[in-house]
């Protein structure tokens, strides 16, 4: 390298690490999640490349090539109107049709990046300002209800501004 590859290159690692720490504070759009997201979650429960089967806690998803392995398949069933946190995970977050699929991660430059970075084009992810657990086995319903609960006992009105500025780490 000469100085000027030098300097090239300190550029793009400030870039790059600059574009990983945006990526790591991002949370998902409150408006999003209140508005499209469920359109978004219906749209690809019902993907061929899913199945979903009966499990003890209820219906759960996986690729229909990891159904196809499985010595003993559990019985296959209709995909949950309401899912929660972990049936939904596979469906957005893993397989050829979750968000991210082969785009790539700001974190790591590997292929398949995390919902944030998949719709942050779009604008449907900022910064998170505000923080939901998410983890227990909500429902899909539940989560959206709270929110919405939290936003008007915060004299939010949905629609306004202030509210679409609202983004969150879940």
């Amino acid at each position: 390298y000469n100085e000027n590859g030098d300097q090239l290159a300190e550029e793009i690692d400030e870039n790059l690490h600059e574009v990983k720490q945006q990526s790591t504070s991002l949370g998902i759009s409150m408006h999003y999640v209140l508005g499209d997201f469920k359109c978004k979650v219906d749209e690809l429960k019902q993907h061929s490349d899913i199945v979903w089967t009966k499990g003890k806690l209820g219906p759960s998803s996986m690729s229909l090539e990891e159904y196809s392995k499985l010595d003993q398949a559990p019985p296959k069933c209709d995909p949950p109107d309401d899912p929660n946190f972990h049936q939904l995970a596979p469906v957005l977050a893993r397989g050829k049709n979750a968000l991210g699929n082969r785009k790539i991660c700001p974190r790591d430059g590997r292929r398949d990046c995390s919902l944030v970075d998949a719709v942050y084009k779009q604008k449907y992810s900022a910064k998170a300002n505000q923080f939901a657990s998410w983890v227990w086995g909500y429902k899909l319903s539940i989560m959206i209800s709270a929110l919405l609960r939290w936003l008007m006992s915060s004299g939010l009105d949905p629609n306004s501004e202030q509210a679409r500025g609202q983004s969150i780490w879940w």
